[in-house]
């Protein structure tokens, strides 16, 4: 965790607008850190709070220094290609040569080209005080936050967005364009914040600011269609797709203390505890396991991995309040800076506080895998009729081949059709559902042009030409994957834990884009791809399983909770220009009284406790 700030153009000391403990506090208010620091001269004032992790995170200063020319990183890093950067700048690749130390030579070396050098998860700043410039970066997931505020006298950075209300001489407001995005669940941008003020650094961008000069940030890296047209399978894709899974897992389980693993009894999370129990740093008799029950089923197939992988400790959650309780809210939005958009963030608590009473500090996920790696890949079906690959179309059938073909060649010109006039004929209920049930003021709705933000999404989608095309251009790969990733590492922060992700490793995600569509879907059956490179590790139920159904929810307890409505507009002054409160009269009274628990219902639920949160949030505005 980090924080900076760098006078401009002025003669203001960068300690006018916090202390370094101020910043510190900001960065930890959990007091989770192991070591902190802080550099300052003139012009830049640099703070790091550090809780260890790897072998090499134990050495590491707060910041670092280069000896040879004074520069000075701030940084929220792991290297996941340690070796091969040593091998290309020379280095000794031993314990004591840590990766901020890494980072330095590589941008000693390469300069701003450095940042598509490095694989794993990181966010940095790099300060040069003999020219007063400064470089930042941020990895090419999003797996480290990086949020800034700039004008033309200072230069503010951190890795996370709760420094800035607390700062002096800047005038820092809510953004209603961001509520208006969170109340109707729609993705947010992937340059703004929930602040007016304060900007975010995109995925797979860097910027470069001094005293004099616009900052602009500029993109290294991007994902593309590389797959090659095939019509016929080759086990060569599987077994390069399994060597990149496997040295995903592998890099990940770099750490000086114990490794725990969700587990949900699902392909992604399976396939990583099958493969991770054979390369633990430690005994697997500390390996530890961790379970949320929804649906009925979940325990069944959790206990079959655990039994499976030869795991003894499997903690299992039952009774999940996907919206938490009022502490959680309060720790989240004193974390963040402002509410987590995504639920899981709230429901996850009860996994992070066990691992930081076992001493948990890396935290495996499969989480990403739907979004990629192990995407369903419905829209092969459409490639092969766009490349007239009709022989291979017919193989993959499954069913009453004429319906399948009528249907099939009718699916994909709605879906992803020739022109971009071409829109899913689903678009304008569900747009419709999305911000009807939001329960903002119409002139917002116009004014952060949220149909226009959905339509967006979907017609992304039906313009596509290609499956990864598909993939790519889905909001769940790019803005809600963000979202997800900053508030989970953030909170999981703030309990001493590290989240890691494999399935949202670079060099596995290029892999996949790199594989024929033909080799991802076989005969009504997703994830064909990723099937095969794990058969064997995980159970045959799981890996072969044909949906993702676990049977019926487990619980009906808090399905339908609502929260008890606040007095919002006494409570937050602020709601009056963003909510409607007839509507919000309206669709408490109409929840209430609701006989059937259905989509319409469930936005309903979700948009009255989006408000109780944002309510909670603007209090003090």
């Amino acid at each position: 965790m980090f924080a900076c700030i760098m006078a401009l153009a002025t003669r203001d000391a960068p300690q006018s607008y916090a202390t370094s403990q101020t910043l510190l506090d900001a960065l930890t208010p959990y007091n989770q850190d192991d070591v902190r620091g802080q550099w300052s001269d003139d012009h830049m004032l640099m703070v790091q709070a550090l809780t260890w992790n790897t072998p090499e995170s134990r050495h590491e200063s707060t910041p670092e220094v280069c000896k040879d020319t004074g520069r000075v990183i701030i940084s929220w890093v792991r290297l996941d290609n340690r070796e091969a950067l040593c091998a290309q700048l020379g280095l000794a690749d031993v314990k004591t040569l840590t990766d901020p130390q890494i980072i330095l030579e590589s941008h000693r070396k390469w300069g701003a080209d450095c940042a598509d050098q490095l694989e794993g998860d990181f966010s940095f700043v790099i300060y040069d005080p003999a020219r007063a410039q400064a470089f930042c970066a941020r990895d090419s997931i999003g797996a480290k936050p990086f949020f800034y505020y700039a004008d033309e006298k200072v230069f503010i950075a951190a890795s996370t967005a709760a420094i800035f209300r607390g700062l002096k001489r800047l005038s820092i407001t809510p953004s209603q364009e961001w509520i208006a995005r969170y109340m109707s669940n729609a993705p947010h941008q992937l340059t703004t914040s929930a602040f007016e003020q304060v900007c975010r650094l995109a995925p797979a961008h860097s910027l470069q600011t001094a005293r004099a000069g616009k900052i602009e940030p500029k993109e290294y890296f991007k994902f593309t269609d590389l797959a090659p047209i095939a019509d016929y399978r080759d086990p060569k894709y599987v077994d390069d797709y399994r060597a990149a899974f496997q040295k995903a897992t592998n890099t990940r389980l770099r750490c000086d203390f114990l490794v725990g693993a969700e587990s949900s009894g699902g392909l992604d999370s399976s396939s990583i505890v099958g493969h991770a129990v054979n390369h633990l740093p430690h005994d697997i008799k500390d390996f530890h396991c961790f379970g949320m029950i929804y649906m009925e089923r979940d325990p069944e197939f959790i206990l079959q991995t655990a039994l499976h992988s030869g795991v003894r400790h499997n903690h299992i959650s039952s009774n999940i309040d996907a919206y938490g309780e009022h502490d959680e809210y309060v720790r989240t939005t004193r974390v963040l800076g402002y509410p987590a958009s995504h639920s899981m963030v709230m429901s996850h608590r009860e996994v992070l506080r066990q691992c930081q009473l076992l001493g948990i500090r890396t935290l495996l996920s499969g989480y990403g895998g739907d979004e990629m790696v192990t995407h369903q890949a419905h829209g092969m079906y459409n490639e092969l009729i766009r490349n007239r690959q009709f022989k291979s179309l017919v193989g993959e059938m499954h069913g009453s081949l004429a319906k399948i073909l009528v249907r099939h060649l009718i699916d994909s010109y709605r879906s992803l059709g020739k022109t971009s006039q071409a829109k899913p004929s689903h678009l304008p209920k569900l747009v419709a559902l999305n911000w009807g049930t939001s329960l903002l003021q119409q002139g917002l709705i116009d004014k952060a042009k949220l149909k226009d933000v959905f339509t967006e999404h979907y017609q992304n989608k039906a313009n596509a030409l290609t499956l990864n095309d598909f993939i790519l251009g889905s909001s769940n790969f790019s803005p809600h994957r963000v979202e997800r990733l900053e508030a989970c590492v953030l909170v999981a922060n703030s309990y001493g834990v590290e989240y890691r992700w494999p399935l949202y490793d670079r060099e596995l995600m290029i892999q996949f884009l790199k594989t024929p569509a033909i080799e991802k879907r076989h005969k009504g059956m997703g994830r064909f791809l990723h099937r095969r490179a794990v058969s064997g590790t995980i159970p045959d139920t799981i890996t072969w399983k044909k949906n993702k159904s676990m049977g019926r929810p487990a619980s009906r307890k808090s399905g339908r909770k609502i929260p008890d409505l606040l007095a919002a507009d006494r409570a937050a002054p602020m709601l009056g220009s963003v909510i409607d409160f007839a509507k919000l009269r309206q669709a408490d009274a109409d929840f209430r009284a609701a006989n059937s628990f259905r989509l319409p219902q469930i936005l309903q639920r979700n948009a009255l406790w989006r408000m109780t949160i944002v309510a909670q949030w603007l209090k003090g505005w």
